[in-house]
């Protein structure tokens, strides 16, 4: 299908550019006026977009490898992970520790962060199995039945705390944006290729 040579060298170009990307968005070492990517808000969309597109995920390791040589010219002690957290909006959403392997799996783990979820509550999810749902109505039919509706106030789309008491449900709100249902596909894919006993997405 493709050549190892062509391959490596495919591999490099999408790594350069990545690194280039990143340095143009996530510093201000660079005059983005010289770029044709800046000129059209919407492309920078689109590779933002396609990012997180588990099929056109490369090693992180790879990138943080090559980003190295960039940090003397960068004149900055900022590591890959930092510029990478910044360029995502996910400054201060993971602790220091957390490892990931590409950037669909950082998004992953950022949303599992975000559950707030103790170790003892993520283990006992992990070892329960699934509960059966016999009916579930939608919010129309929940509405009419009487029950009231009240936003808990908290960041994050996938926390999974959800009460209902004296006829109010009380549960976080969920933003869906442009690109919400590509970023939930893509973390739906990853965790059924790689976290089938920890999926918090599906």
């Amino acid at each position: 299908w493709i050549k190892s040579q062509e391959f490596v060298e495919m591999i490099l170009q999408d790594s350069v550019f990545i690194l280039g990307f990143f340095i143009q968005i996530g510093t201000q070492k660079f005059n983005r006026n010289e770029d044709i990517l800046f000129e059209e808000p919407c492309l920078i969309t689109t590779i933002f977009e396609d990012l997180i597109l588990l099929e056109n995920q490369l090693p992180y390791a790879l990138l943080e490898e090559l980003f190295e040589p960039f940090l003397f010219s960068l004149k900055t002690e900022e590591t890959f992970r930092d510029l990478t957290l910044r360029v995502f909006g996910f400054e201060n959403k993971i602790e220091r520790d957390v490892k990931f392997q590409h950037f669909t799996d950082l998004f992953r783990r950022v949303r599992v962060a975000t559950l707030g979820l103790t170790e003892e509550q993520a283990s006992n999810a992990k070892a329960e199995p699934p509960k059966s749902i016999k009916s579930l109505h939608n919010a129309d039919k929940l509405d009419s039945a009487g029950v009231d509706f009240e936003n808990v106030d908290k960041e994050n789309d996938l926390t999974l705390v959800i009460d209902f008491k004296d006829g109010v449900l009380k549960m976080p709100c969920f933003t869906a944006e442009d690109n919400t249902e590509r970023v939930m596909r893509n973390l739906m894919a990853l965790e059924q290729c790689h976290y089938p006993f920890s999926a918090y997405v599906c």
